[in-house]
């Protein structure tokens, strides 16, 4: 475990060095959120590797769906730059529906919007852009059509469904942080904070290795940085050591 750990934290450390090594135009979408994209996934696994250096495994565990769920986007935008339209309108139906609520004038969360005059001038634009789309049948994707625009089905159904289990706290996920059993079987006890089974740990480490690295490859690779080779070799280092894991005894 302390290898994968070990690699973990000298992959995070050459993406914070050839943080500059890609350059993009930022008059483009496609390129500022591919870049936008990149930093959300590099800051999450700054803050999940923080969270699990000071042993808060259930917070740690927690950032890998959002860390998924954003390389999934990263993915798909660098397969496909047409990709940045979907998102588009998935950011429109829900500011609309942001909008619409806080329009009613009851909400007290969102006080903010009641009687505003620009409100009912952002629900129209709103309106008009998704309208837009919808005539080029470009509408908000589902979840799993998103992870099928990045060739990650098998993902979906697999990893995402026990990351999704995690962030809604299904009884699947409290029985796994919290439930001890003793030894007779018979009893249990409730614990925080304790550290799971080395398989769970290993799970969090690779996901979090494999995030940073693969992330890093698709940008660097994308954006014909000279830091790629880099990013190579650490890949390559980690296919050997997950051999070398998964070997049987």
């Amino acid at each position: 475990m302390q290898n994968v750990y070990d690699l973990l934290t000298e992959s995070f450390e050459a993406a914070t060095e050839e943080m500059l090594a890609f350059k993009f135009d930022g008059s483009r979408a496609t390129d500022r959120t591919i870049a936008s994209l990149y930093a959300t996934i590099y800051e999450e696994t700054d803050a999940a590797i923080c969270l699990y250096d000071n042993k808060k495994y259930t917070g740690a565990h927690l950032i890998l769906r959002p860390l998924l769920e954003a390389h999934v986007d990263l993915v798909a935008l660098i397969r496909d730059p047409g990709y940045i339209e979907f998102m588009e309108a998935r950011h429109n139906r829900e500011w609309l529906r942001f909008l619409k609520n806080g329009d009613k004038g009851t909400n007290p969360f969102l006080k903010f919007f009641w009687n505003n005059a620009d409100v009912k001038k952002k629900i129209h634009e709103a309106e008009q852009r998704l309208a837009a789309l919808k005539t080029r049948n470009i509408r908000p994707l589902k979840v799993a059509q998103r992870f099928g625009r990045a060739d990650m089905t098998e993902e979906y159904e697999s990893v995402y469904n026990n990351l999704c289990c995690h962030t809604h706290n299904d009884i699947r996920a409290l029985e796994q942080r919290h439930i001890e059993p003793a030894n007779d079987k018979k009893t249990f006890q409730i614990v925080i904070n304790a550290k799971p089974g080395d398989a769970t740990i290993g799970t969090l480490l690779d996901g979090l290795l494999g995030f940073i690295l693969s992330s890093s490859l698709y940008v660097h690779r994308h954006f014909n940085s000279a830091a790629v080779a880099r990013f190579e070799e650490l890949d390559a280092r980690r296919a050997q050591l997950l051999k070398k894991i998964t070997a049987p005894a």
